[in-house]
């Protein structure tokens, strides 16, 4: 019975067996919701209150830590043409930095700049979880 449950809940979405699509796109077609953040360099969450001192606390474990010795990570939709359909994509920070080392900005850039080269780049080839629509690798870029 339990089983069966769990089928009806998911009976709306198609899962793949094997979820990794490799696709190319001539470009992006919009990015949304780009978010920048530090992480705790103790406890490697997420640092919500990050001002302009160059010291934080880390809310979660206490430890006071310079700003620029934390991580930036980052996340970002990006919705791509997918055969012929528009699909929004999810990437986190390995796959930002991938597309970001084509130009000359980096995570420390403002979000305009960073926003401009995911709407600039041509001709992107990766990999994502078709399950998930979460960019996992990519495999070429160009300007």
């Amino acid at each position: 019975a339990q089983f069966l449950s769990i089928n009806r809940r998911y009976a709306h979405k198609t899962y793949i067996l094997n979820p990794e699509k490799e696709v190319n796109v001539p470009q992006f077609k919009f990015v949304n919701k780009l978010i920048i953040y530090v992480t705790c360099q103790a406890c490697k969450r997420k640092i919500h209150d990050v001002s302009q001192d160059k010291n934080i606390k880390c809310k979660n474990c206490g430890a006071r830590q310079r700003q620029t010795d934390c991580k930036r990570e980052a996340s970002v939709q990006l919705m791509a043409a997918i055969e012929n359909k528009d699909v929004w994509l999810t990437a986190f920070t390995d796959v930002i930095e991938d597309i970001l080392a084509a130009s000359d900005i980096n995570l420390k850039n403002d979000s305009d700049a960073i926003e401009d080269v995911f709407l600039d780049v041509k001709n992107v080839t990766f990999k994502y979880n078709a399950n998930r629509n979460v960019i996992t690798n990519i495999l070429s870029v160009s300007l």
